[in-house]
């Protein structure tokens, strides 16, 4: 069987804000074609194959097709532009807005801040993705799942030496995202089992910016820069399942354990030549950050009689910086140098558990009571250690219901 369906017009667009035109791709005035559709076809021996695609002459245009075997195997890829336009009339005195240097007019003076240029403000995302899925044996099934994004353009920035003579200016945009997501599950009637893997990899094209002060007072600060996001990375395991033991006892689980690294080069403390023989106690953060989830004894369902049902649940988390610990001697503003500090690398474990026995004795009658427990434990932060037991009860008759909670 073959289907398939298309949409062609026209659009008049008459005077569009940048509102309007935000996440549409209608940004011109006047007549635009519009063009969408979808189709595709099946057969009876499960084949098949289809397509989407919507705003297709616009920055916001889409389009996916999938295809395959229904049950055995299918493949997708999609397309999407997602357009942002958020300069509502903006106007700034800097030259050079999506770059990383923003440099005033030579006869810039804040008394006479002519010429102003509009700034646009706007950025454009691009995604691309493409997965495939197979399944074998009616108890496996393999999923594989990449994706690039890119973003281009300026946003709102701001930054100064004092709040006297701050400024705000458009700070470029240019990075991408790359991610992975593949798993293995194995199912049949009592057990489910699921093995994952999850990757992200992002990367900016501009480490810092750098502007002409507009309202230096002529202290050195004539020039600013600020850093912009560093590149990182995180992956991530992960394991899951469900097993049915009998027809009034479960247990599900998960277990998951990630990291998360950042190891770009540190800037100077300052971009002023007073300070550039102040020595950085490392070239780069480091930054290693480990987390874990551990539902170890996951989540314990019983049944013990017509109406009454049993839940037991354990999870634990901990996010184990493993940064190192350095001692620096920041300059604030370009100008203010600052007495020395350690970076403060935070982490915690957290365990928590909790019973809950429910009895539902009527059609619209639920009654639930249970015990509870949450223990954490923090590094580098004033409270180190809190733990917080307590029962609670509740009493449901429709459509009302009364709770009560004792810690």
């Amino acid at each position: 069987d073959v289907y398939k369906r298309q949409e062609f017009g026209f659009l008049f667009v008459n005077d569009p804000t940048p509102k309007f035109a935000d996440y549409r791709g209608l940004d011109e005035t006047g007549a635009q074609p519009d063009l969408a559709g979808m189709g595709g076809w099946r057969t009876s021996s499960g084949h098949f194959f289809e397509f989407y695609g919507s705003k297709l002459p616009y920055d916001a245009r889409q389009l996916e097709v999938e295809g395959g075997r229904q049950g055995y195997y299918d493949f997708r890829v999609d397309y999407q532009e997602i357009p942002r336009y958020q300069g509502h009339g903006t106007v700034t005195p800097f030259a050079g807005e999506g770059t990383d240097r923003l440099t005033l007019p030579n006869t810039w003076s804040y008394a006479n801040q002519a010429p102003l240029g509009s700034a646009r403000l706007e950025t454009k995302r691009t995604v691309i993705g493409a997965g495939f899925t197979f399944r074998a044996f009616d108890n496996w099934k393999f999923d594989l799942d990449v994706q690039k994004q890119e973003k281009e353009g300026s946003k709102a920035f701001a930054g100064g030496v004092f709040f006297v003579n701050a400024a705000q200016f458009p700070s470029p945009v240019n990075y991408e995202t790359d991610r992975i997501d593949t798993s293995l599950e194995y199912a049949n009637n009592w057990l489910q089992l699921r093995a994952g893997f999850s990757g992200a990899d992002f990367n900016n094209d501009y480490s810092a910016v750098t502007w002409d002060n507009p309202v230096a007072i002529g202290l050195g600060d004539e020039l600013s820069r600020t850093a912009l996001e560093p590149d990182n990375e995180y992956h991530q395991f992960s394991l899951s399942g469900a097993v049915r033991i009998t027809d009034w006892l479960r247990f599900s689980g998960k277990v998951s354990s990630g990291e998360v690294t950042q190891d770009d080069l540190f800037l100077p403390y300052s971009i002023s030549p007073d300070y550039a023989d102040r020595p950085l106690p490392r070239e780069s953060l480091d930054g290693r950050l480990e987390t874990s989830m551990y539902n170890v004894a996951g989540r314990l369902q019983m049944r013990l009689a017509r109406g009454i049902d049993l839940t037991a649940s354990y999870k634990s988390n901990e996010r184990d910086n493993k940064t190192p610990v350095d001692v620096y001697e920041p300059v604030s503003f370009e100008v203010y140098p600052r007495p020395p500090r350690s970076n403060r690398p935070y982490g915690y474990e957290r365990e928590q558990g909790r019973i809950e026995l429910r009895f539902r004795p009527m059609r619209n009658l639920r009654l639930n009571a249970g015990l509870f427990s949450d223990d954490m434990e923090r590094t580098y932060q004033q409270v180190l250690k809190t733990e917080e037991d307590g029962c609670f009860g509740e009493a449901q008759w429709s459509p009302l219901a009364l709770s009560l909670i004792h810690i």
